[in-house]
């Protein structure tokens, strides 16, 4: 797989944006299309009612996409559709 060097120099300039040591960015991607931003690993402290130390930027992108979908129980899982659950 690869990627345009546009595509990886957007990538590295979201993660240099980040606010920790740790500059690392990630994107969900479809084949190889990006289906949403490009965001960075954060500082978040509090993320789905659970103390976090930081947010990777794997577990953001997560978020994002998948929003209120994105449940976690004894782990994270995706809800999909009324009552289906799949594990992430």
């Amino acid at each position: 797989m690869s990627f345009s060097s546009k595509f990886l120099d957007s990538m590295i300039s979201v993660a240099l944006e980040s606010p920790i040591t740790f500059k690392l960015a990630a994107v969900m991607l479809r084949n190889t299309q990006p289906v949403g931003p490009i965001l960075p690993n954060t500082d978040r402290m509090c993320c789905r009612k659970r103390v976090v130390a930081s947010m990777h930027a794997e577990a953001n992108s997560l978020l994002n996409h998948f929003g209120k979908n994105l449940v976690y129980t004894d782990k994270w899982r995706v809800l999909q559709g009324k009552a289906k659950v799949a594990k992430v």
